[in-house]
């Protein structure tokens, strides 16, 4: 007896044995298989993301990198460094393995990397070292993204600024702005031509003071009443007086100018030597006293050409020549020239000059789509003198009423009235795109004063650097409320497009791209698992972009900030809200979110141009849905939105 219960104790103990070891052996099996999912996962992400994952030893050597926009092949083995790279200084580098060096995380080290022969992409790479459970130092690890395109799109903003900008110099009238007291603070190079005033001079001169004496008064009370908005615009023809002492004619347009906050900031003009048709005038003086018609000289045809070939043009130049913008784009300069011989040679030596001065002016003839032709002067100025191939502008001006007036005058007619108010009207237009399109000028005012700040700083004052700092900080701020103003301007052309999207994950993605902005936030934030809906997939990343960095920015004091994104049914609707628990506002003034300009804090405290709710406001109407808000002063706010 005592054997048999030997044996069963065995027995049992055996089996409580294997019991365990098959549980050990099962949970190590699972966990394994977790971790080669959780590997696999991560290895999915990492290869389907834009962005890529790279790791590197202790000595900076890459050991390991994800598929992305660049191959991992002939790059593990190897520092950054000894990488085909072309934008990094030997100062920067120095700087970058410093910081290696001292262990330290960096963020965007941005460069260029010629991955094929002549296929230069530009990348952000970010990188944190990593350590073992005793501190030892053992790499880094970091990701890398694309930022091509981003580049590309720098570059063509710059160019267009840089054609607005030749379109301001060369334009054949002198533009100017007067601030609220009627000094000038702005002109371009041709109205110191036109009054013969060296610019130091004429910047910071009073207007009127160029005004001929006998109109000065009457011209200092169409100002005043211009400025008090009395009237709409000015229009009309001026006596004036050169700096020299001489006297000449002008044709006046002027408007009201308004600055970010809608506040009176001056006006802007735009004057037209008349000197020529008042001579011709003078000539035939009875003909010309009778009808009192003004010529306008002012009126240009403007376009942007690349090896000879029309890329765009204005409505002026187009009709000038007989034919459509649409029918020129795309067509050769050949078009318009009388002959191939006056084509080759106007083009020889026209841009021969361009590449030794960078601009040139110049009479010709030109041929209309009906054959007929017509005198003109016109000026070329290029992108790039050294560089041709980026393009030129092409300003021409059609003087053919004025060789009729000069030769025989008896031909003009009673249609001629018509012809002047139509182009008076598209005069009033081009002022009013030269004071929208002051984009270039404001560039300009932020990169010189920085290279003011840069080039001098051991030179200047305390005083001084705080006044260039806060010009930089006006003009980005101005440049800034420009864009906003463009994007709201383009949520409001551009297409519906309705497809399935889903919100949650959208708004994820926003979220993420706000905390790999500003890492040093620890923000608590949460989102329904999916909420597909049918919407505009451009129009729903922007709605959610301005109103979740709009939660983002106002918690941004809050100690333990939350922000919440969801959903509930209302009345068999869809409703979306976006919570956060930051500042919040007296909901007094809650008609005020929705409109352009409308802020509710200080800009000291919170930045923005006051555009975000605007552009929301927008997209959702477009959607045919509703937004509102509830919110109370240090508890935080809720935006609502549906959309149709």
């Amino acid at each position: 007896m005592p054997d048999m219960l030997n044996t069963l104790a065995f027995i049992t103990l055996a089996f409580v044995l294997a019991g365990y070891a098959l549980f050990f052996f099962g949970t190590r099996r699972r966990t394994e298989a977790a971790l080669r999912e959780s590997e696999a996962r991560f290895r999915d992400f990492t290869e389907l993301t834009s962005d890529w994952y790279w790791e590197q030893d202790a000595e900076f050597r890459f050991r390991d990198m994800s598929e992305g926009a660049i191959s991992p092949k002939d790059r593990i083995g190897k520092t950054r460094w000894e990488l085909p790279i072309k934008s990094m200084t030997e100062a920067d580098w120095l700087a970058h393995r410093q910081t290696l060096e001292r262990h330290e995380s960096f963020r965007n080290l941005v460069y260029q990397v010629e991955v094929q022969p002549g296929n230069l992409l530009w990348f952000s790479i970010s990188g944190k070292p990593f350590f073992d459970n005793n501190g030892k130092f053992l790499g880094y690890r970091g990701t890398g993204t694309d930022i091509t395109g981003r580049k590309l799109a720098e570059q063509a903003l710059q160019e267009n600024a840089t054609q607005l900008r030749l379109i301001y110099d060369t334009a054949n009238a002198a533009i100017f702005n007067v601030d609220t007291q009627g000094v000038i603070t702005h002109a371009n190079q041709r109205m110191t031509e036109m009054f013969a005033c060296p610019m130091e001079k004429l910047i910071g001169s009073e207007y009127v003071a160029h005004i001929h004496p006998s109109e000065r008064e009457t011209g200092r009370q169409k100002m005043l009443a211009l400025l008090a908005s009395d009237i709409q615009l000015v229009n009309h023809e001026r006596h004036y007086m050169r700096d020299d002492g001489s006297q000449f004619w002008g044709h006046l347009t002027g408007r009201r100018l308004h600055d970010a906050d809608g506040k009176l900031a001056g006006l802007v003009g735009v004057i037209a030597d008349l000197t020529v048709r008042k001579q011709a005038e003078e000539e035939i003086g009875a003909l010309l006293a009778e009808q009192k018609i003004l010529l306008d000289n002012a009126l240009v045809g403007i376009a942007f050409l690349k090896n000879r070939v029309i890329v765009r043009c204005n409505r002026h130049f187009a009709e000038m020549l007989g034919y459509t913008p649409e029918a020129l784009q795309g067509q050769s300069t050949r078009l318009v020239h009388i002959s191939e011989e006056i084509y080759q040679r106007y083009g020889v030596e026209s841009y021969a000059q361009v590449g030794r001065t960078g601009k040139v002016f110049t009479d010709a003839e030109l041929q209309r789509q009906d054959g007929s032709i017509f005198p003109c002067n016109y000026s070329l100025g290029a992108l790039n003198p050294n560089d041709l191939d980026q393009g030129v502008v092409w300003v021409v001006q059609d003087i053919s009423e004025r060789k009729r007036a000069e030769d025989a005058l008896h031909e003009l007619n009673d249609t001629l009235e018509q012809r002047v108010a139509e182009r008076t009207r598209e005069l009033e237009a081009f002022s009013y795109s030269v004071a929208h399109d002051l984009r270039g000028p404001l560039r300009a005012i932020d990169g010189f004063s920085q290279i003011v700040l840069s080039d001098n700083a051991d030179k200047l004052d305390s005083l001084s650097i705080s006044h260039l700092q806060r010009v930089r900080a006006a003009a980005q701020r101005l440049g800034e409320l420009i864009d906003d103003l463009l994007e709201l301007a383009l949520v409001s052309r551009s297409d519906l497009n309705k497809q399935p999207v889903d919100l949650a994950q959208m708004a994820r993605e926003v979220m993420a791209a706000l905390q790999g902005a500003q890492v040093d936030r620890d923000i608590l934030f949460s989102a329904s698992k999916t909420l597909p809906t049918q919407a505009d997939h451009f129009l729903a990343r922007i709605l959610l972009d301005n109103l979740l960095s709009n939660a983002w920015k106002y918690t941004g004091k809050a100690l333990a900030a939350r922000i919440e994104f969801g959903s509930f049914e209302q009345n068999g609707e869809s409703v979306y809200f976006v919570r956060d628990n930051g500042v919040g506002f007296d909901m007094a003034y809650a008609e005020k979110l929705f409109k352009p300009f409308q802020r509710l804090h200080h800009r000291d405290d919170f930045e923005g141009t006051g555009i975000g709710l605007s552009i929301v406001h927008r997209i959702v109407t477009r959607h045919e849905g509703k937004v509102w808000v509830e919110s109370k002063e240090g508890e935080g706010t809720t935006f609502f939105f549906t959309l149709g």
